[in-house]
């Protein structure tokens, strides 16, 4: 359902700490990193003071400060051989390249921790204590090889649901290269943002562990899937490894409406909802709909 979206997912909700999906369009998420705070950058144009030095095209340093108007504060690095440091300057936005840090040393790490955390403390003074959320996310995990990070433009509609984390952008870090990951963590409260359950169940390195394990477990017992879904998935692969009995709870009730079609549709033609994969296809006899105090209660027998 969402063709023409990108599902971005943030490892940690600012406010609660949980894991969150948002579903945007490609327009609004940036291209390049953001520039902001913390970050390491060099010059691709060259740069000329008053006092006739010249800082070419190459020279890196770091940004000491962003605004919501644009406005950039670079800290140059010291031009080798060089007698001192320039001052702080504003440098052209245009004229800078977000640089891609490796942690070459172990104390190159430390130099930039220890720059990072007087920045950070410039904010609390300052009154700014986000703004180190912000940089933190673009500059802290590229320092330990986490990837540099985009960052996705304002959206109005999603004021409700995420907490502005940045300046003039919103930070999606990216995470550790690693083989495919399942798509799910922590499930908690995932469901409010268009929650994406047909890239879930299509996920195989989500499922298969899942049913490998639910096929060693479950035979012979009684099992319950809690957050079961619209197509009552891992409740299914229960009852195909020989579960005696499964209840499965939900509590969106659009899910129950789709479950419940898509076990009647079994009942009646032996198709399916189109969420429900084959390997966890069912041979329905009976589906009864009862009321709930909440929610329906739905007895589905199978042969």
């Amino acid at each position: 359902p969402f063709t023409d979206k990108l599902t971005v997912r943030f490892e940690s909700d600012v406010i609660s700490g949980r894991p969150l999906w948002v579903n945007i369009s490609p327009d609004d998420v940036t291209r390049e990193p953001p520039l902001c705070m913390g970050r390491r950058v060099r010059l691709t144009v060259p740069v000329k003071f008053a006092d006739g030095e010249i800082l070419d095209a190459g020279h890196t340093g770091t940004l000491l400060a962003d605004s919501d108007d644009g406005g950039l504060v670079m800290d140059a690095d010291k031009k080798a051989g060089g007698l001192q440091r320039r001052r702080p300057f504003c440098p052209p936005s245009h004229g800078l390249a977000v640089i891609n840090e490796r942690p070459v040393s172990k104390e190159f790490v430390q130099q930039r921790l220890c720059q990072l955390e007087q920045l950070a403390q410039q904010n609390e003074v300052a009154g700014k204590p986000l703004r180190n959320v912000s940089f933190l996310q673009h500059s802290f995990w590229a320092l330990h090889e986490y990837g540099i990070g985009v960052g996705m433009y304002d959206l109005p509609s999603m004021e409700d649901k995420v907490l502005s984390i940045a300046c003039t952008h919103r930070c999606a870090a990216l995470r550790k290269w690693r083989p495919p990951e399942p798509l799910d963590g922590t499930l908690g409260n995932e469901s409010r943002y268009a929650f994406n359950h047909s890239g879930l169940i299509g996920d195989k390195t989500r499922v298969n562990p899942y049913r490998a394990a639910i096929q060693r477990a479950a035979p012979g017992r009684k099992a319950l899937d809690i957050g079961t879904g619209p197509a009552c998935l891992l409740a299914r692969l229960c009852l195909k490894a020989g579960a005696v009995h499964v209840d499965a709870v939900e509590a969106s009730e659009s899910s129950v409406a789709e479950a419940t079609r898509g076990f009647q549709g079994e009942s009646a033609t032996g198709n399916g909802a189109s969420l429900v994969p084959s390997l966890a296809a069912l041979k329905i006899v009976s589906v009864d709909v009862a009321e709930g105090a909440r929610q329906p209660c739905v007895a589905v027998r199978i042969a």
